[in-house]
């Protein structure tokens, strides 16, 4: 383990990188590339494999568009489709109707500096990332006479026609892959062009209709300027997402036309759009950091569907923004004036060029435009523990961030985030190869030894593969860890079968570690009988953006090499080959974690049929006493037993859009069969909710919910229950020892009461009916003696007063060893 002095002497040390394939330590230094040296990615040495793909020894991850036998030019005059498009193919891989999914089958793309010209639509693959050189970011140019959907196709209308294995999808429109379940892609690092395309005709850059574990990052789009024409930058009908960040788009009908169950987009600018961001549904969506200027609409909301049929915008949420339209920042087509039917939430967002803020279809003026909003309800207003909402459609006062997790650089001390870092600055003398270190990831060997000795010496870029541990690898402060394309470590054995004693399969730091960490494009997964797993362990405390995890995911179950598919965990099993995991992600520490999915898979990825499975975790992400701050962006948890969300004992929480769904089989078994509760853990109670929780709170403080996608479909995999909404009885639990908890737009589909205090049932869904969703837009939480114990303690730490209002509460500040503060 290495010993970092302080994380200044951390800081300026100097950095190697380790790639699950290589590896570099003490990053989170500034890189020694020279101002000319090509961008790592391309030149570093690649042994990736698929290791359970059956011609795993041949089958090559990585391929660059530009070399045999692909040969794409670049040279912005050869029509490079077909070149791009065998590129992606190559090897029989998982597209164009021959699977709906597959685990084994991975690409990673990449696109040298260039000028590469198109004719119809490069169609990424299941589980493929597009990436382009981050120096000098590739340029895809429509020619003229393009024809087909979008530049890039992500999900390819197919007719008549339907996968091999049939069309297991809830979607009526066949399609190569089921939307919902569209998972494990990116694209990042390219110049979308469609201004060839003339004005009058469809020009879009990006078709995304994508699920989970997915990104669009640092991207530009160039679209038509011409008055009414007809371009957009990305077109999103359907799925359930997903994460975009770090996007330019310049003119166009639409900079962005999205819908989707939900997601997360930050860091966006869009100039001289007609309409800026237009959304014909949602269930919910949180924007942040969204610069808007030279449109008409900044916002367009489609909204009033009361039904699942009729379906529309039901939640967005605008953080730390800024819209200058000439029209109106947000503009609805209905009217809103007297009850829900589409929640709004602004915050902190500057309206300055614009002459109205919202605007509803009937002409109703909420607010006003011109200056900085510090909050805006459009919506159902719930406080404390009462369960009589009040419609709001106006501004308020908002609350008071602390400043742990703000961003005092910023120009608009809005919340903290860190773009995904790419290590452009990196030279290629910083990588070293974990296959060229000993490290095997062949799926077979044991690489517990040989990984940890390579993680222990250079901070790494691991070959893509997948590298089997039998007790657990240490990831220590100052490392940089970066997969080539989500490799897994994938944990299995003895060190972790017992749910009495469970064991980190990664851990990242040591109790009591302060210093930088960074993880990128990593899966964490387990073979089957692990019921002693945690899966990722998280200690380390920090400054703001030293410490974060973006792109990586765990996978429990689902997927060849788990031994927690159809065959051996059908939808009839509890046997204990098939419970994966005691805990998916535990975060003690603080950290930034960023485009994080928690899944305990539903559905086997390799199975022609996508059959279901009973793959079994028990707890999903768990916020333990953890002092932060903690930022999750675009985090998603899923199909835990006991909650996919616990925040206990914790402050200074920052939720940008979380989304769950309940476990399909339960109530059969209840929670918390089949595992055991265990005290030392802090499990809760299911009795106000009947199966597991999507997000319980207690005895903590300054925790900000900004989007909750909470969902439960199923009752013992039937979903009669869907039109009664009692799938389970209620979805949030907060405890009445909790201080400063902000709840905003909780969307929540099939429980009858959307939130508990204590055992008081408190918003119900009939009052909040906003399309197949209910929609709270805002719920203010707090106990006049709230507070928090250290785990050992008997003592709770208690505010003292009863009378205060929300606004006026003073922070309670968690207490470590023998020092405590109150007010």
């Amino acid at each position: 383990m290495r010993s970092i002095p302080s994380l200044l002497a951390f800081l300026a040390c100097a950095s190697r990188v380790v790639a699950l394939g290589s590896s570099c330590s003490a990053p989170l230094g500034s890189g020694a590339a020279a101002a000319g040296d090509a961008y790592w990615m391309k030149t570093i040495p690649r042994q990736g494999s698929s290791s359970f793909n059956p011609n795993a020894g041949s089958y090559k991850v990585f391929r660059d568009v530009t070399a045999a036998p692909y040969n794409a030019k670049g040279d912005g005059t050869t029509d490079d489709t077909d070149a791009i498009n065998r590129a992606i193919s190559d090897m029989g891989r998982c597209g164009n109707l021959t699977c709906q999914s597959s685990s084994v089958e991975p690409a990673l793309v990449y696109f040298p500096s260039g000028k590469y010209l198109v004719t119809k639509p490069i169609t990424p693959y299941y589980y493929t990332a597009l990436v382009g050189d981050f120096k000098n970011p590739p340029h895809i140019i429509a020619r003229g006479d393009f024809a087909g959907i979008a530049i890039i196709d992500a999900d390819v209308y197919s007719g008549a026609s339907v996968p091999a294995g049939g069309w297991n999808c809830p979607s009526t429109d066949n399609e190569w892959y089921c939307p919902v379940n569209n998972f494990f892609r990116s694209i990042r690092n390219f110049v979308i062009d469609t201004t060839n395309i003339p004005a009058d005709q469809f020009g879009t850059g990006i078709h995304w209709q994508v699920g989970q574990a997915t990104s669009l990052i640092n991207l530009s789009f160039l679209l038509s300027t011409a008055s009414g024409n007809k371009h957009q930058g990305v077109f999103m009908e359907n799925g359930s997402g997903g994460f975009m960040a770090d996007l330019q788009i310049n003119g166009g009908a639409f900079g962005l036309w999205i819908s989707n169950q939900q997601f997360t987009i930050q860091n966006v600018k869009i100039t001289n759009s007609d309409t800026a961001i237009y959304q014909q549904w949602n269930w919910g969506f949180t924007f942040k950091n969204i610069d808007i200027s030279g449109c008409r609409i900044g916002f367009g909301l489609n909204t009033n569907g009361q039904t699942e049929a009729t379906q529309s915008a039901g939640s967005v949420t605008i953080l730390d923004s800024s819209i200058s339209a000439s029209v109106a920042a947000v503009q609805t087509n209905t009217d809103q004036s007297q009850k829900l039917g589409g929640a709004v939430l602004l915050q902190n967002v500057n309206l300055n060029g614009s002459p109205a803020g919202v605007v509803d279809g009937a002409n109703h003026v909420f607010l006003p435009g011109g200056g900085t909003v510090n909050q805006f309800i459009l919506g159902n207003e719930y406080s404390g523990d009462s369960g009589s909402g009040t419609y709001n459609t106006g501004a308020k006062p908002g609350p008071d961030l602390p400043s742990q997790l703000l961003d005092a650089s910023s120009g608009n001390n809005g919340v903290f985030f860190r773009t995904r870092p790419q290590y452009e600055n990196y030279a290629i003398s910083e990588f070293a190869s974990a296959k060229s270190n000993g490290v095997k990831c062949d799926g077979t060997s044991d690489d517990t030894t040989s990984l940890q000795n390579f993680i222990d010496k250079v901070s790494s870029n691991l070959d893509a593969g997948t590298c089997l541990v039998s007790s657990t690898i240490n990831i220590p402060t100052g490392s940089i860890v970066v997969g080539e394309f989500w490799t897994t470590i994938l944990g299995s054995g003895a060190a972790f079968n017992d749910a009495a004693n469970p064991q980190p399969v990664v851990r990242v730091g040591k109790a009591g570690d302060k210093g930088g960490v960074e993880i990128s494009d990593i899966v964490v997964s387990t073979v089957g009988g692990s019921a002693g797993a945690v899966c990722i362990e998280w200690n380390p405390t920090g400054d703001a953006g030293t410490l974060g995890m973006w792109d990586v995911h765990v996978r429990i179950g689902g997927a060849i090499g788990t031994k927690i598919q159809v065959s051996q965990c059908p939808t009839t099993s509890t046997a204990t080959q098939c419970m994966g995991a005691f805990l998916g992600l535990h975060v003690l520490g603080s950290g930034y974690f960023e485009n994080v999915w928690v899944w305990t898979a539903d559905h086997d990825l390799d199975d022609p049929g996508q059959g279901r499975i009973n793959s079994f975790t028990a707890r999903g992400i768990f916020i333990d006493h953890a002092p932060g701050p903690v930022w999750l962006v675009g985090t998603a948890s899923e199909h835990a037993v006991f909650y996919q969300y616990s925040i206990v004992g914790s402050q200074y929480v920052y939720a940008g859009m979380i989304q769950t769904e309940t476990p399909y089989y339960q109530p059969t078994p209840a929670p918390p069969a089949p595992f055991s509760t265990n005290t030392d853990w802090d499990d809760p109670s299911w009795g106000n909710s009947g199966s597991a929780w999507a997000l319980t709170i207690s005895q903590s403080s300054d925790v900000f919910i900004y989007g909750a996608g909470l969902y439960s479909f199923f009752v013992s995999y039937s979903q009669d229950c869907k039109a009664g909404v009692d799938c389970q009885k209620s979805l949030v639990l907060v405890d009445e020892d909790s201080a400063a908890i902000f709840i905003y737009q909780l969307s929540t589909v099939g429980a009858t009461t959307m939130l508990t205090v204590g055992s008081t049932d408190v918003i119900k869904h009939s009052d909040n009916v906003d399309g197949l969703q209910s929609t709270a837009a805002m719920k203010l939480l707090f106990s006049a003696d709230g507070g928090w114990y250290d785990r050992g303690k008997t003592t709770k730490l208690r505010l003292a007063h009863s009378s205060l209002t929300l606004e006026q509460i003073a922070r309670v500040m968690v207490g470590f060893g023998s020092s405590h503060q109150w007010c």
